[in-house]
């Protein structure tokens, strides 16, 4: 649970209030994860923030809680990120429990990305919009969920945690568009 074939690795999970007793279940049981407790639930952006700031490790993992790892994805990621030191986080697909594609990347919003996708017009450029379909290959990308994304903890370091004041959505394209200016680059891994 606490490493990778790669690299040990720590396990911060965030309980964002929950009242259902998982925390002190979790604690019990799993004595070896970092639990980080919040008094009050803080969203995502403040959740992961909790998260972020208990970790010390060179990269972070941003991980939501209904996420499922395909064997070998971590140890994938953090070797693309070893190997490319201008890459600033880097992802791939997300697969619905069916195996079908769920999200992948998409581009910075733009006023008329926002009419094509309230519309729905943006559905006759393809099926899927406003996410891309999987890509065949490696590719930088503008932004993409942070359902599973890891990350460079100096680019982190450099352009700041999340804004929360996003409390659920768009947390990651604001974070993402920091780092893009700030020339990070993100990219998109299909395997």
């Amino acid at each position: 649970l606490c490493s990778s074939s790669i690299a040990p690795a720590s396990v911060i999970l965030v309980d964002n209030a929950s009242a259902d007793g998982s925390a002190d279940w979790l604690a019990q049981h799993y004595p070896q994860v970092h639990l980080v407790r919040s008094g009050r639930n803080l969203g995502i952006a403040g959740g992961n923030n909790l998260g972020i700031r208990a970790g010390t490790g060179k990269y972070v993992l941003l991980l939501n809680n209904d996420t499922i790892v395909i064997p070998g994805s971590i140890d994938r990621c953090k070797r693309f990120l070893d190997e490319n030191p201008q890459a600033g986080g880097v992802g791939g697909n997300l697969i619905n429990p069916d195996g079908s594609f769920q999200s992948g990347a998409w581009e910075f919003p733009t006023v008329w990305e926002e009419l094509l996708q309230i519309t729905k017009l943006g559905l006759l450029l393809r099926p899927c919009y406003p996410s891309h379909p999987p890509y065949p290959t490696i590719r930088e990308i503008d932004w993409m969920s942070t359902a599973f994304m890891l990350f460079r903890r100096k680019a982190l370091d450099e352009v700041g945690l999340m804004d929360e004041l996003f409390f659920i959505y768009s947390d990651e394209t604001d974070l993402e568009y920091r780092l893009w200016k700030a020339n990070w680059k993100l990219f998109y891994l299909p395997d």
